[in-house]
């Protein structure tokens, strides 16, 4: 049983389209219903392509030159940070108390004065890491970690130097700092 609006609807179009109406009838169908809704199947799919093509097309990623000096290697992680610039200022504090702790080779030179970096967290975007290059070159992960425990004894010698560089050992560990990880994360890498 049609409802009463489909009967008047009914009523409307023939009346619409009855002798010389129906040249006016079909131009206004077209203006009013046909041509937006060709508007918004093209709006939708445009935006399907958009997501599409960039589901399918590769990430870039630009390294920074910490970031490919750890590549592949066992690191002493001091800390990590929500943004780059936390991670900076927690590189400086951790520097400064660092240059006072006393780990200094035979010519009185503190021993990784140039190996303290921020880097990007490899795994987990968003995230930023502090970390020392313990060892130049390849190393492994035991020859690191008794580079830890040297730098723990340093800063876990006295009270002094508890309060001010230790608190930033609490949570160190040594870790790998893989390459494909951060390629996974960030994409592929380009300008090196």
């Amino acid at each position: 049983m049609p409802k009463p609006w489909e009967d008047e609807v009914v009523k409307l179009w023939k009346f619409v389209t009855a002798g010389k109406r129906k040249f006016l009838s079909y131009p206004l169908l077209l203006i009013f219903v046909l041509i937006p809704a060709l508007s918004g199947m093209t709006k939708s799919y445009s935006e399907l392509i958009s997501v599409t093509s960039s589901y399918f097309s590769s990430q870039k990623s630009v390294p920074s030159k910490a970031e490919s000096d750890v590549f592949n290697e066992w690191v002493i992680a001091v800390g990590t940070a929500e943004t780059e610039k936390k991670a900076k200022e927690l590189r400086s504090r951790f520097k400064a108390v660092y240059l006072q702790s006393g780990h200094v080779n035979g010519n009185n030179e503190p021993i990784w004065i140039n190996d303290i970096f921020y880097v990007r967290h490899p795994s987990e975007v968003g995230y930023w890491m502090v970390v020392i290059d313990a060892l130049s070159g390849e190393s492994t992960k035991d020859a690191v970690e008794k580079q830890l425990g040297i730098l723990s004894q340093l800063a876990f010698k006295n009270r002094g130097s508890t309060n001010t560089f230790g608190h930033y050992l609490y949570g160190s560990r040594v870790i790998y700092y893989p390459k494909a990880d951060f390629i996974t994360s960030y994409g592929e890498i380009v300008g090196q």
